[in-house]
């Protein structure tokens, strides 16, 4: 899907883990690589490969998927983690923190090498702890107390030695060796279980009471002698849900001129600007958005595309 839709080359997390626990390759990091080792990392260094997967803070970090459906929604049922997936990430996470020596119960304020942007966050985190999202699901983000917990637990046991994975094996689901019993009465998290219809799921949210960019996006159009910047801008509340009707108010800082624009159910608005072809670039420069009942809370503007910093982007004509 990202590559049909955005036209991406890769996917953007180095790591990815099925349901059986299989490690799979993500973000290609060399054609040497044959175990998890060797995953996520420059052929015969400790670098790390920059990944795709947290928009503003992909460098120097790493970023593992577990396959699955772990937030609950109106129209979609969530279920655990599985067992033997949680499993395969701690150990993957112990070999990590002992490769790079890092503390897996830590706070600690992670520096973007490239942006030197800082933040308060985690060793072991989640998306959201970096941007508006659900991700990685309320079911997994609730586990990962326990599973920085059970990383230190390993790692004070000294770091495993994994097994090379074939990406082509599934894995056996009923493996004897597997940590699972579907018939233990008391264990929650098996993905087979039936979802009960009366479940009414997770509570829902306190009601939000701030409003920021959740994602800025351009296009360009030629005229001529001209050419035409047009940026969509993405209004979110406190929550992630779309806002509608939000003024937004700005400035493109190359002409000097200012603009606004109100958003739709969607939460989406756009703005526009023309230039001549002598101007290369125009930069638009979000200077607040307006919602009624909602306060704006430009620290937590966020672009998971990565082509800006959720309020200030520069639009570069397409020769």
């Amino acid at each position: 899907m990202a590559r049909r839709g955005h036209g991406w080359g890769d996917i953007g997390y180095q790591y990815l883990i099925g349901e059986s626990g299989a490690v799979y390759e993500g973000r290609w990091s060399g054609g040497d690589s044959s175990t998890c080792d060797d995953f996520a990392h420059e052929q015969g260094t400790d670098r790390v490969v920059t990944g795709a997967h947290t928009g503003g803070w992909n460098s120097g970090n790493v970023g593992v998927a577990l396959l699955g459906t772990f937030e609950e929604t109106p129209t979609v049922s969530a279920a655990d983690p599985a067992p033997a997936a949680v499993d395969a990430l701690e150990g993957l996470l112990a070999d990590l923190s002992v490769r790079h020596d890092l503390s897996p119960g830590a706070e600690i304020t992670y520096l973007n090498p490239v942006s030197f942007e800082e933040k308060v966050v985690q060793t072991i985190g989640g998306h959201r702890d970096y941007n508006a999202t659900a991700c990685p699901g309320e079911r997994l983000y609730a586990q990962l107390p326990a599973i920085r917990t059970a990383v230190a637990e390993r790692m004070a046991g000294g770091p495993e030695d994994p097994a090379p994975t074939d990406p082509t094996d599934p894995g056996d689901p009923t493996d004897p060796t597997e940590p699972t019993d579907p018939t233990e009465p008391t264990e929650p998290t098996d993905p087979t279980e039936p979802t009960d219809p009366t479940d009414p799921g997770p509570t829902d949210p306190e009601p939000a009471t701030t409003v920021h960019v959740g994602d800025l996006d351009a296009t360009t159009v030629d005229d001529k002698n001209q050419w035409r910047a047009d940026v969509t801008v993405t209004v979110v509340d406190g929550n992630g849900g779309p806002v509608d009707g939000a003024e937004v108010v700005g400035t493109w800082t190359t002409t000097g001129g200012s603009d606004s624009c109100t958003t739709d159910a969607g939460g989406t608005c756009t703005v526009a600007a023309t230039t001549g072809k002598k101007d290369n670039a125009l930069t638009f420069v979000v200077e607040s958005v307006m919602a009624t009942g909602l306060d704006y809370a430009p620290a937590a503007n966020t672009d998971p595309d990565g082509d800006s910093n959720g309020t200030t982007i520069t639009v570069v004509r397409v020769n």
